[in-house]
C-alpha cells in the first residue's frame, strides 16, 4: 500500500509542478515525424551503419517519434560522424592501457520545412580492456553505438531547447 501511495504522490508531484519530458519540446520543435538518414563513409561503411541503428533507435526510444518516408513528412535529420577517437584513460602497473574513452562527433543537419539547421555534438563512451589487447571490432562497435547514443541524447536536449522557446515565444503572441 504504501509503495502504491509513494508512487502516486510522485505521479501526481510531477504532474502538478508542470514537468514535461524533453522528448516533448523537442516534438515541438521537430513535429511528430521525421525522415532520418545517416551519411556513411566510403572508407568505413560500418561505424556509419552502427551510427544509424543508434540514431533509429534514439529517434523512437528517447525522442519517441515515428520515422516516415522522405516525402510524408516536413522534417528530416541526416547525421554524419565528424570523427571518433580512443583516448587512453587509465594504465595499469606495467604501463598498458586498461581503460579507454571513445568520443564521436556528430553532425546534423536538420531540415524543417525546407530551412536548414547545423548542429555539432559530441558524446563519450568510456570502456574496460584486458591488458596488452587489441581492440577488437565488437569492442570498437559496442563503444562507437554507445557513444553514439550519448551524442544523440545531447542533441535531444539542444532540440529540447529550442522547443522551449518556439512554445515560449508561441505563448507570448
Amino acid at each position: 500500500m504504501k509503495k502504491w501511495l509513494l508512487l502516486f504522490s510522485t505521479l501526481l508531484l510531477f504532474n502538478a509542478c508542470g514537468y514535461k519530458p524533453n522528448s516533448y519540446y523537442a516534438k515541438k520543435y521537430l513535429g511528430h515525424t521525421i525522415y532520418a538518414d545517416v551519411k556513411l563513409f566510403l572508407s568505413d561503411p560500418s561505424n556509419g551503419i552502427i551510427l544509424k541503428d543508434a540514431m533509429l533507435k534514439a529517434l523512437r526510444t528517447r525522442f519517441d517519434m515515428r520515422i516516415s518516408s522522405k516525402d510524408k513528412t516536413k522534417t528530416r535529420m541526416i547525421l554524419s560522424m565528424g570523427s571518433i577517437i580512443y583516448i587512453p584513460m587509465q594504465y595499469n602497473n606495467n604501463g598498458y592501457v586498461i581503460l579507454y574513452q571513445a568520443k564521436l562527433s556528430l553532425n546534423a543537419d536538420i531540415i524543417i520545412k525546407g530551412r536548414k539547421q547545423k548542429f555539432s555534438v559530441s558524446g563519450a563512451y568510456e570502456f574496460a580492456v584486458e591488458p596488452n589487447s587489441v581492440l577488437t571490432d565488437q569492442v570498437r562497435f559496442d563503444a562507437i553505438f554507445n557513444s553514439g547514443q550519448k551524442a544523440l541524447d545531447s542533441l535531444l536536449s539542444v532540440l529540447a531547447v529550442k522547443g522551449l522557446i518556439k512554445e515560449k515565444r508561441k505563448n507570448d503572441n
